[in-house]
């Protein structure tokens, strides 16, 4: 999600008041909180760096995830955290399970 992006007003709106957009990725939070569907993209190709250096650091990667957390916190709330959960137990059990075939 680079580049300009652009939507109508009306779009806009359905969202506006609940975008609180952290870090760089403001398209993502619009498209989480204003609830669109459908787009269309045009693509490009970056340029080789010739200048400068990555912003792309550690912090910033964590900075990103806390953002997506909270997309997924206000488009699934605790649904979101049982369905981890879930996984988690899932995943304890198959691993149980192996292991002890194994052993």
């Amino acid at each position: 999600m680079s580049g300009f992006f652009g939507l109508r007003k009306d779009v806009l709106g359905k969202g506006l008041k609940a975008i609180s957009p952290i870090g760089y990725k403001v398209a993502l939070e619009i498209f989480v909180k204003c609830q669109i569907k459908s787009y269309e993209e045009v693509a490009f190709n970056f340029a080789p760096r010739t200048i400068g250096e990555s912003k792309l650091t550690g912090k910033v990667i964590v900075h990103y995830l806390k953002h997506l957390r909270m997309l997924y916190d206000f488009s699934f709330g605790t649904l979101f955290y049982v369905i981890i959960a879930l996984l988690v137990i899932i995943a304890f059990y198959v691993l149980h399970k192996v292991l002890a075939l194994i052993l």
